[in-house]
């Protein structure tokens, strides 16, 4: 038992105090939200399901596919132009 289970044995204040805090606490299920769950779950790859929100990061992947000579370069998608000012060596 800890010491704060244990001084709430014995005080009323504090066990007053708990009941208090305990009446105030509310749960919300947020997988009971269609709309959370799916902003959630989008959130949680990287780097993110829509690349046009991070344009750089799909940059770096492409320029280090290509320094290690990867053969497919799945990540590749910006143009030739940016691609070039990107992934100098």
């Amino acid at each position: 038992m800890t010491l704060g289970a244990r001084l709430v044995c014995f005080s009323n204040v504090l066990r007053t105090d708990v009941k208090r805090i305990f009446n105030k606490i509310t749960n919300i299920e947020l997988s009971d939200n269609a709309n959370f769950m799916n902003n959630y779950i989008a959130a949680l790859f990287l780097s993110h399901t829509d690349e046009k929100l991070f344009p750089g990061v799909f940059e770096k992947v492409a320029c280090t596919e290509m320094r290690l000579g990867y053969k497919e370069k799945t990540f590749i998608r910006v143009s030739e132009k940016r691609f070039r000012q990107h992934c100098r060596s």
